[in-house]
């Protein structure tokens, strides 16, 4: 019996939409590559949304690419026709990030390892963080800037938006531990960049979030994996005693050090130690700690999601309304900056199980991407994360303490890590560097195809000589 094939879709250049087979002049056939094309309403309605679920905006069609040809053979295509485009991973972010696109590319169906070598790991950008480790490990070998805390992130949408790993203290954003990768620009055009080839791509689009083009693979460091680690926790009521304990331990040298708060009036500082063998003697702590876990590496690497987010995951977390603010605090401000927003909390403000803070540090001088840093020239920077979700009957005045909290971390210079529901404008964020980076944006996106639903105000277009939002 034969097969009825589903009717080919084109794009309608007049209506503005995706449809079947027409002898309109202005329909023109999908020229888009090998990948799928979907425009079925459960899939749209499915990429309308953020993790935030408090933005909607569903897009025209989702492609699914096999290959860096096929993306390019959409970019091309789009480029045409003045389609809006939009890489997807995991949609892990909680604003508008990626949803102001006409079609959505979902990067998960790029999932090839290509190379691992003692060196590096080279991955389609649809591979996950976990996924990576795990390859890595079977090397004996681990990433070299470590992984996030939760590990379920397409490799692409973390070196997009930055990545940070909670223990790496040494290190900036987990872009400065990628070696090289591959883009796909605005004008279909497939490119390799690295810090000695196209350096200047290379340094926008870790951190870039997605404004110059389309990354289908990366090259990630790597170096040899300790087979435990040992986690120690201090518990402390006051965060200028934890911040005093956090750097005398960095300044031991401990392997992993940051604190996360889930508790009211309560500090939870974790300290990591990386050896081969569980009789090793583990560096003294500043006093005695409250607990300790000493873990093969890998279930290290897999600790918070399986302890924390796939619980969550099990309660249906993915669909509560999300508020999420992230930023960066120069060192000399985060003691008035944590001791404020200390005072500020309230118990229900952490009443439901998937409301957290994080606290990291990170190395300034370590930053060689795209990420604006804070006013300060301390050494170190401290990564603030307020991950808090729909807390019922509280949930508007965890909003305010969370806009509230923004307020003043801008006031000390504080600068966002643009994964969460901080709302920007262009020049806002990238000042002093805005001129340059929108130059750069305009030169790989001519046609303006990325970048959109990033910003309170749109950008120049192309060519144009006038602040953008």
């Amino acid at each position: 019996m034969s097969q009825v094939q589903a009717p080919a879709l084109g794009w309608d250049s007049r209506q503005r939409r995706w449809t079947a087979a027409s002898t309109s002049d202005d329909w023109h056939p999908a020229d888009i590559g090998g990948g799928e094309l979907l425009i079925d309403p459960d899939t749209l309605d499915h990429f309308a949304e953020s993790l935030g679920r408090r933005n909607h905006a569903r897009p025209m069609a989702v492609y699914q690419p096999r290959t860096t040809q096929d993306v390019a053979a959409l970019i091309r295509f789009c480029g045409r026709h003045g389609i809006r485009v939009a890489a997807r991973g995991t949609q892990h972010s909680t604003g508008t990030q990626g949803l102001g696109a006409d079609v959505h590319i979902d990067m998960r169906t790029m999932t090839a390892i290509h190379e691992v070598t003692d060196r590096s790991i080279t991955a389609d950008a649809g591979v996950t963080l976990r996924q990576l480790a795990e390859t890595a490990w079977c090397h004996q070998r681990r990433l070299a800037g470590g992984t996030t805390g939760y590990t379920r992130l397409t490799s692409g949408g973390v070196l997009s938006v930055g990545g940070f790993s909670p223990g790496a203290w040494r290190d900036a954003s987990l872009g400065e531990a990628a070696l090289g990768a591959e883009v796909v620009i605005g004008t279909g055009e497939i490119l390799d960049c690295g810090p000695t080839y196209n350096p200047w791509l290379w340094k926008v689009i870790r951190g870039g979030l997605g404004q110059f083009g389309i990354v289908t693979r990366i090259q990630w460091g790597l170096r040899p994996a300790p087979q435990l680690v040992t986690t120690r926790t201090r518990t402390f009521r006051d965060p200028t005693d934890l911040l005093t304990c956090a750097r005398t331990l960095m300044h031991a040298g401990h392997d992993g050090v940051w604190a996360r708060w889930q508790q009211p009036d309560q500090l939870e500082l974790r300290v990591e130690t990386h050896h081969h063998d569980d009789t090793a003697d583990l560096p003294p702590l500043d006093g005695p700690p409250d607990s300790s876990l000493t873990l093969p590496y890998l279930d290290h690497v897999r600790l918070f999601d399986e302890h924390f987010y796939d619980p969550l995951i099990q309660r249906s977390w993915a669909t509560w309304r999300k508020d999420w603010r992230d930023v960066l605090v120069d060192d000399t401000q985060i003691d008035g900056f944590l001791q404020a927003a200390f005072r500020a909390q309230r118990a229900h403000h952490f009443r439901s199980p998937g409301a957290i803070a994080i606290l990291m540090p990170k190395s300034r001088r370590a930053s060689t991407s795209a990420l604006p840093l804070p006013a300060g020239d301390s050494e170190r920077m401290w990564l603030v994360d307020w991950l808090l979700d729909d807390g019922g009957e509280d949930w508007d005045d965890m909003n305010a303490w969370a806009a509230d909290l923004t307020v003043a971390a801008r006031s000390v210079g504080a600068v966002a890590y643009h994964i969460g529901n901080i709302t920007l404008k262009f020049d806002e964020h990238y000042r002093p560097a805005a001129p340059l980076i929108r130059e750069l944006r305009d030169l790989v996106d001519p046609h303006a195809l990325f970048g959109h639903g990033l910003w309170t105000e749109t950008p120049s277009e192309p060519g144009s000589s006038t602040a953008g939002g």
